[in-house]
C-alpha cells in the first residue's frame, strides 16, 4: 500500500532522510557518504609596526585525489595511510595586500613582493567570497575541513566553518606535547615527519613523498625558493587526519556517523 504523506508524515520524512546515507545493517555505525573533507591552509604577511598584524597573502585548498569521499570501512585507517597521498589541489591564489605590507615574513611564508604583485593575485572580497562557496558545500557535499592552527587561518579570511566540522591538527590530543600545565600544539612539520615519513616546510621536491596534482596552480609552486607552502602544509594536515581518522572520530564519539535504528 502507498504511504500518503499527509497521513504519515513522519514515515514519508524517515525514508527520505534514510535514503542519504548508506547503511550496511540495522547496528551498523555508518558514515555519511555526503561529506567531503578538504584540507585548508593559508600564508601571511605582516603589516603594521614591526609586521605585527596578519594579512592574507596566499590561500590554498586541497583534498585526498584518489577518493573524496568518506566511505565506511571495517580497515584500520592509521595502518594504510600511506597508500593514499594523491592529493588534488582545488583552490590556490595569492592575494593582494589589503594594507600596506611592512614584513613579508619570507622565511616563513614563501611570499616576496612579486608574487602580491601578480596579475593572476586576486582581491581579499574575491577570495573570501571563492572559499567561502567551496566550504560551504562541495558538490553538494557538506564539507569536513581540516587544517593545522587554523584559528589563524579563520581570523584573517574571515570566515568561521562550523566548529562540528572542523579536525585541527594543532589540537588533537593525539598530536599535541605535554606542558607545564596544559597540552601544547607541535609543529606541522613535526608531526608530518613523524608520523608520515614526509619532510615538509624543506624546499624540497615533494614528489617522492605525496603525489600532487597541481593542475593550473602548477606555475605558482614552482616560485617558492624558500619559506612554507600552503599547499603542502594543506596537504601534510589532509594526510595525518586520513592516517589518525579513526581514532580523531571516536574520540569525538563519531559525530560525523549516522547510526542505523
Amino acid at each position: 500500500m502507498a504511504i500518503s504523506f499527509l497521513e504519515y508524515p513522519f514515515q514519508v520524512l524517515r525514508i527520505i532522510f534514510n535514503s542519504i546515507f548508506v547503511q550496511s545493517n540495522k547496528h551498523d555505525k555508518v558514515m555519511p557518504t555526503m561529506i567531503q573533507f578538504i584540507a585548508m591552509d593559508c600564508e601571511m604577511v605582516g603589516c603594521g609596526r614591526n609586521g605585527s598584524e596578519s594579512l592574507l597573502a596566499r590561500c590554498s585548498l586541497v583534498s585526498l585525489g584518489d577518493s573524496i569521499s568518506r566511505e565506511p570501512t571495517n580497515v584500520d585507517a592509521r595502518s594504510d595511510a600511506k597508500v593514499v597521498k594523491n592529493i588534488n589541489v582545488l583552490y590556490d591564489v595569492y592575494v593582494k595586500p589589503t594594507k600596506n605590507v611592512t614584513d613579508y615574513r619570507t622565511q616563513y611564508s614563501g611570499i616576496t613582493a612579486k608574487h602580491l604583485e601578480r596579475e593572476e593575485a586576486v582581491s581579499w572580497d574575491k577570495c573570501h567570497s571563492d572559499v567561502k562557496k567551496v566550504l560551504e558545500s562541495t558538490n553538494d557535499k557538506r564539507v569536513v575541513l581540516i587544517g593545522h592552527g587554523l584559528e589563524n587561518d579563520f581570523q584573517v579570511l574571515k570566515y568561521w566553518h562550523p566548529r562540528r566540522f572542523v579536525r585541527d591538527t594543532a589540537t588533537f590530543h593525539h598530536f599535541m606535547r605535554q606542558g607545564r600545565r596544559k597540552l601544547l600544539p607541535r609543529k606541522l612539520s613535526s608531526l608530518a615527519e613523524e608520523h608520515l615519513g614526509v619532510k615538509i616546510q624543506s624546499n624540497k621536491d615533494m614528489s617522492q613523498f605525496i603525489d600532487i596534482n597541481y593542475g593550473e596552480y602548477e606555475s605558482k609552486y614552482s616560485e617558492h625558493s624558500e619559506g612554507h607552502s600552503s599547499i603542502e602544509d594543506a596537504a601534510a594536515a589532509l594526510l595525518l587526519y586520513h592516517k589518525f581518522s579513526e581514532q580523531w572520530e571516536d574520540s569525538l564519539g563519531n559525530p560525523l556517523e549516522n547510526r542505523g535504528d
